[in-house]
């Protein structure tokens, strides 16, 4: 399993638009702010509650995933 870190911008917009990759696109901002602007097909998750929502990630295991 590959870990990073960081990933800029337009390393992420290359991962979405990849027709060989599946990514899983996380957004764990409040959701007032998901409200106002999101990433379409992205997961909302807010901080507080990613522990508490963890065990839904296990599915996505194989696959990179995003958070923004």
């Amino acid at each position: 399993m590959e870990y990073e870190i960081e990933i800029d911008v337009t390393s992420t917009k290359e991962l979405i638009d990849s027709e060989t990759e599946q990514v899983l696109l996380i957004d764990c901002r409040k959701p007032s702010e998901h409200e106002i602007c999101r990433i379409e097909g992205s997961t909302l998750i807010p901080m507080r509650k990613t522990k508490k929502r963890l065990a839904e990630l296990e599915t996505y295991k194989d696959q990179r995933v995003v958070v923004y």
